[in-house]
C-alpha cells in the first residue's frame, strides 16, 4: 500500500511527464507562396514587404516579385504588403486573404492597382458619375523630357462644328502629373498645357467610353540651336572636304562640303562635344556651348600629327536665321603662355592640367606599383 508521500511523488512525476510531452509537441503549420506585381509598370515588384496580419510571418519579395512564408499557423489570414512605390502613387495596398491547411501550400497574388484603377479612385469623390472618363498624364519639355511642375492643363469639349461647348481645367502637381476628372465620355476634346509663357500644341482626341485615358503633353521651353563651321588644314589653311563632324552622344553627324563647311542643326541648348575626323589627320574633340535658338560659327583646324594646335575657335554667335555677330575668338586649348602662368601654383602635371579647366576633363592620381 502506497503512503501519502509516495502518492504525491507519483502525481508530481505524472504532471512533469505531461508538461514535457506537451512541450515537445509541435503545432501543425503550412506554407504560403505568392507574387507581388506592379500593374502601373506591368512588371514584378522587388523589395515589397509582405506580412500575414495577426502572425509573425513576414518576408520580402525577390527580383521576380516572388515571396515564400514557411511555418505559417493554420487558418485564414489577411495578407498585406508595403513598398515605396505605393507612397509615390499616394495609395495604400489592396489586401488579400489566404487559408492555410496543415502541411498544405497556399498561394496568394498581390498587386499595385493599375493606373486606371488608381485614377478612378482619385476621381471618385470629384466625379462620381459613371459616364465620365477621367484623363491623366505628365507635362514635359519636348527637348529635355523634364517634367514641368504646376503646369496648367485645359481640356475643351468640342461640339460637332468644332466650337467649344465646355471646358475642364487642372494643374499638374510637383511631379508634373495632371488629372482631369470631369471629362465626359465619347466626346471630341482638345487638350492644351501651358507653363509660364510657353504652351503645347493642341491635342485633339476622342475620349473613351466610361474608361480612363492617359495622355502625356509636351511643350517647348527652349528652342533648338545649330553649329556651323569650317574644317581647315592647320598648316596650309586649305579647307578639308569630306571630313566627318559629329556630336558625341547623339546621332548628329555630317561630312564637310567642297569648301570644308558643315552645319549641325537640331541641337538642344547646352554643352556639346564635337568630334572631327579626316583620313590622314589626327582626330580631335572640342567643346562648344550653345544657347536657346542660337547659331554658333566655329573654325576647326586639323593637323596631320598629334601636335599642339589651337582648338575649335568660336568666331561668332547669333539667333538662328539672323546675321551672326563676331564676338571675338575663343579656343579650347592650352599653350605655352598658359602653362607659364600656371607653373608657380602647380606642383605636378596633374595640378597643371586641372588648372587648365578643360570642359569634361577629370584628372586623378593613380599609384602604380
Amino acid at each position: 500500500m502506497k503512503t501519502p508521500v509516495q502518492r504525491i511523488l507519483r502525481a508530481a512525476l505524472l504532471l512533469l511527464a505531461a508538461v514535457a510531452g506537451g512541450a515537445g509537441a509541435q503545432e501543425p503549420t503550412g506554407v504560403v507562396e505568392g507574387t507581388v506585381f506592379d500593374s502601373t509598370t506591368m512588371s514584378p515588384l522587388q523589395g515589397a514587404r509582405v506580412a500575414l496580419v495577426g502572425t509573425t510571418s513576414m518576408t520580402q519579395s525577390d527580383a521576380e516579385g516572388r515571396v515564400r512564408l514557411d511555418g505559417v499557423p493554420l487558418g485564414n489570414h489577411p495578407v498585406t504588403f508595403y513598398h515605396n512605390r505605393l507612397q509615390e502613387l499616394g495609395i495604400s495596398a489592396s489586401g488579400a486573404s489566404v487559408t492555410v491547411d496543415a502541411g498544405g501550400l497556399a498561394r496568394v497574388a498581390l498587386a499595385v492597382p493599375s493606373s486606371t484603377t488608381i485614377l478612378r479612385a482619385w476621381c471618385a469623390a470629384e466625379s462620381p458619375r459613371p459616364d465620365y472618363s477621367p484623363m491623366a498624364g505628365f507635362v514635359r519639355d519636348s527637348l529635355t523630357g523634364v517634367v514641368l511642375p504646376r503646369a496648367n492643363v485645359t481640356l475643351a469639349v468640342l461640339d460637332a462644328s468644332g466650337r467649344i461647348e465646355s471646358s475642364v481645367t487642372g494643374r499638374a502637381d510637383d511631379e508634373g502629373y495632371y488629372r482631369l476628372c470631369n471629362v465626359p465620355s465619347d466626346r471630341t476634346v482638345r487638350v492644351v498645357a501651358t507653363f509660364g509663357t510657353s504652351g503645347s500644341a493642341p491635342t485633339v482626341l476622342e475620349t473613351p467610353s466610361r474608361s480612363a485615358s492617359f495622355e502625356d503633353l509636351e511643350l517647348t521651353l527652349a528652342s533648338i540651336g545649330e553649329i556651323r563651321g569650317q574644317v581647315r588644314d592647320y598648316a596650309t589653311r586649305e579647307p578639308l572636304s569630306g571630313a566627318r563632324v559629329s556630336v558625341l552622344g547623339t546621332d548628329s553627324e555630317i561630312l564637310t562640303d567642297a569648301e570644308g563647311e558643315f552645319v549641325l542643326d537640331g541641337l538642344p541648348p547646352g554643352l556639346h562635344l564635337i568630334e572631327t575626323e579626316y583620313l590622314g589627320y589626327a582626330t580631335r574633340t572640342d567643346s562648344v556651348t550653345i544657347r536657346s535658338d542660337e547659331a554658333v560659327l566655329v573654325e576647326v583646324p586639323l593637323a596631320a600629327n598629334a601636335i599642339e594646335i589651337a582648338g575649335m575657335t568660336v568666331t561668332a554667335r547669333g539667333r538662328r536665321g539672323d546675321p551672326l555677330t563676331d564676338l571675338g575668338r575663343r579656343t579650347d586649348f592650352i599653350g605655352r603662355p598658359e602653362v607659364d602662368a600656371m607653373l608657380p601654383r602647380s606642383q605636378n602635371v596633374a595640378q597643371l592640367i586641372q588648372g587648365a579647366n578643360f570642359p569634361g576633363l577629370s584628372v586623378r592620381d593613380v599609384q602604380v606599383r
